[in-house]
């Protein structure tokens, strides 16, 4: 098929066909029949003429008479009559008319760009005659006024004594236009949202209003949306609801943010795309952030009037760290403390605010001669002696890092000192001493702050006849080393 240039003319090859009914011709060739169509300010292609032969069977009714177009001789109508063959092997039940009126649509185009064209006058009364005769609407019934839609033939006649004379002309009625809205929900995304407007027939102006205004809207919400015609011969409205959704954001937790000692708990940090949206952190389903050792599911949701999104993980408070501030010991002499060494270790465990924890530490002689019951050391060899402190932790504090201490025990005892010396605190906090030694001796216990400092005398015992003397004593906060001599 080849597309016209320009206006054309065309010959009246069955010059007696109805669809020429009221058509002028002039030597069989009628006026101007179809022009180029220009639509949406562009000129568009012309009517696609088929210029090939004829198929069998087929009435050539009407050609392009216009013999600079490049169409010339092109069969604009045909006729194949009932029982004819088609071209698939089959055979036509009834007449079928060919009336070519527009362009094909281009390779790869969709049929919405073909179909256009622009009949002249003469185009119009053909068309209009063509679908008379397919719809085989008697030439010369009368009618009343029609108002179905339509195409009618009609014929006016002079009804006056004087004059007679009678005038055939055609006449349509349009079917109502058609409006469609569709894809009525948008994601916000900060652009400008429509929906989808299809008018029937195609080509129809028409306006589009949201909440009354022609502005196209962007922001989340309910719109009323109205599609108005405005053409000469259509006229019609409708509406319908609009409606533009939050937009889908990207919520994300950051990894290293979600665990903490339970004793200094942060909120974990939360980052959005796109970046900076107002979230709310829940945990297990509560605002407040937990204070107690476990794992919390925890739930970033975006708060704003544009964006929503989620984002879930877990929130894990832990142990919290402790440390065991365990003071240094210096060297002793045996000799200066009477020959026996009583030495009550005193480390003390804390949290990372420096609040006590309250946990046992347990002491281990690690090296040297010395005999530790809880947390009171005695000593009655010289020697190198090295203490190591721990406390292992529990559900709530995790394991504190073991402390050491060493210390050198100088001197040897005078030969008038007991031969054993056995320190225990008792449950009730008291100092409890098993001293051995000499049937019958009498023994005093002294006490100082320091080890190299002046020892005052706290008890005086005598052991029994099997050199045996079993004792408690009270000790002050300030007494810290005891002597047996």
């Amino acid at each position: 098929m080849v597309d016209t240039t320009g206006p054309i003319q065309l010959k009246a090859d069955a010059a007696d066909h109805p669809i020429f009914d009221g058509i002028e011709l002039t030597d069989g060739i009628t006026g101007d029949y179809a022009g180029i169509v220009t639509w949406n300010d562009t000129v568009q292609r012309g009517v696609s003429v088929n210029t090939d032969a004829a198929g069998e069977g087929a009435t050539v009714i009407a050609t392009v008479a216009t013999e600079d177009d490049p169409t010339a001789g092109g069969i604009i109508a045909m006729e194949y009559a009932a029982g004819a063959a088609t071209t698939t092997g089959g055979t036509f039940a009834g007449n079928r008319l060919v009336l070519l009126t527009g362009s094909r649509e281009a390779a790869g185009v969709t049929s919405e760009t073909a179909g256009l064209y622009d009949l002249t006058e003469v185009g119009k009364a053909m068309f209009l005659n063509a679908v008379n005769y397919m719809a085989g609407t008697p030439k010369d019934v009368v009618v009343a006024e029609p108002i179905s839609a339509g195409a009618y033939k009609v014929t006016v006649s002079i009804d006056d004594t004087n004059y007679q004379g009678t005038a055939v002309s055609a006449m349509a009625i349009l079917p109502p236009a058609e409006i469609t809205i569709s894809n009525l929900e948008a994601v916000y995304d900060g652009t400008a949202k429509a929906p989808t407007v299809t008018v029937y027939p195609a080509g129809l102006d028409y306006e589009v209003t949201y909440n009354k205004s022609p502005n196209k809207p962007k922001a989340v919400g309910t719109y009323a949306v109205k599609v108005t015609l405005v053409d000469d011969l259509y006229e019609g409205s409708k509406s319908d609801t609009f409606i533009i959704k939050k937009g889908q954001a990207e919520v994300n937790f950051v990894v290293g943010s979600l665990e903490h000692p339970w004793t200094g708990p942060v909120a974990p940090s939360v980052v959005t795309n796109p970046p900076n949206l107002m979230v709310l952190i829940t945990y297990a389903g509560q605002l407040t952030l937990p204070t107690a050792p476990g794992t919390y599911k925890a739930v970033a949701t975006v708060v704003d009037p544009s964006w929503e999104g989620t984002a879930e993980a877990d929130y894990v408070l832990g142990k919290g760290p402790q440390f065991i501030n365990f003071p240094a010991i210096p060297n002793l002499d045996l000799a200066a403390s009477g020959g026996i060494i009583v030495l009550p270790l005193n480390a003390i465990v804390y949290d990372e605010e420096f609040n006590e924890t309250g946990l046992p530490i347990t002491y281990t002689i690690a090296t040297g001669t010395a005999v530790l019951e809880d947390n009171i050391l005695s000593i009655t060899t010289p020697g190198r002696v090295v203490i190591t402190a721990q406390q292992l932790g529990n559900e709530v504090y995790a394991a504190a890092e073991e402390k050491v201490r060493s210390f050198n025990v100088t001197g040897v005892a005078p030969a008038s000192v007991a031969s054993s010396t056995v320190a225990k605190l008792n449950d009730d906090g008291t100092l409890g001493i098993t001293q051995t030694g000499q049937p019958f001796q009498e023994l005093g216990v002294y006490s100082s702050s320091e080890v190299n400092g002046s020892y005052e005398p706290i008890l005086k015992m005598m052991l029994d006849e099997n050199g045996e003397a079993k004792f408690n004593v009270t000790a002050e906060d300030s007494q810290q080393f005891f002597q047996v001599k």
